[in-house]
């Protein structure tokens, strides 16, 4: 008899061992925040469904034409990839068509640090840039060499997304590059042209006072 509660007992701390290591894995897991396929604002805002959308934010402006909005928007969604999938510690990054695979990559954490965006009205938001380092990949990894991301968030009932910034330079250069509006921009990787257009038309006013 005591044999045999010796044995469940073993079994038990087995278990427990292995449920808590089973935790500590997914915890180590350096995208769980991110976990999934998103796809690129760049790649959604180059359908010419979208074009409504930057007529909508050109009335909305200032003197602006939606050829201005499609040029701003380019620019401060630029992305040479359409879309990504993060699973572990691992990137795997698609063309702008989102089908073929440019790149699969390996990242160890770099930290992260608090920074502060200004808006044109003044008005402060505080937020994080996760910083990560290329560990591993093959040769195209190479201009996907530091990533510093923001969590994922949405502005008032809009769309999931989340931000990032790319590239062989250093993390710190990344955090401070000179095209200060240059936010590449993720969104589920589910959404269509047509809620990416919603989105945009509901959104239009806001939108252009980027412009301004």
């Amino acid at each position: 008899m005591k044999k045999h509660n010796v044995f469940i007992m073993m079994i038990c701390a087995i278990s427990t061992a292995l449920f808590a290591l089973s935790g500590y894995a997914e915890e180590s897991s350096l995208f769980a925040g991110w976990e999934g396929k998103w796809v690129s604002s760049h790649a959604l805002n180059s359908d010419p469904a979208m074009e409504p959308g930057f007529e909508a934010i050109a009335k909305a402006a200032k003197n602006k034409t939606a050829e201005d909005v499609k040029t701003f928007l380019a620019s401060m969604y630029a992305s040479d990839f359409g879309a990504m999938e993060l699973i572990g510690n691992t990137i795997t990054y698609y063309d702008l068509g989102g089908a073929t695979v440019k790149a699969t990559c390996e990242y160890s954490d770099a930290g992260k640090e608090s920074t502060t965006f200004t808006n044109k009205d003044g008005n402060k938001h505080e937020f994080f840039w996760y910083m990560f380092s290329l560990k591993s990949g093959d040769a195209a990894c190479k201009e996907y060499s530091n990533l510093i991301m923001t969590e994922i968030h949405g502005h008032e009932g809009g769309m999931d997304h989340w931000h990032m910034r790319y590239g062989e330079m250093g993390l710190k250069k990344l955090m401070n590059y000179p095209n200060a509006m240059w936010w590449p921009t993720l969104l589920r990787g589910d959404t269509t042209v047509e809620q990416a257009l919603d989105n945009t038309l509901k959104n239009a006013e806001e939108m252009a006072s980027m412009l301004e």
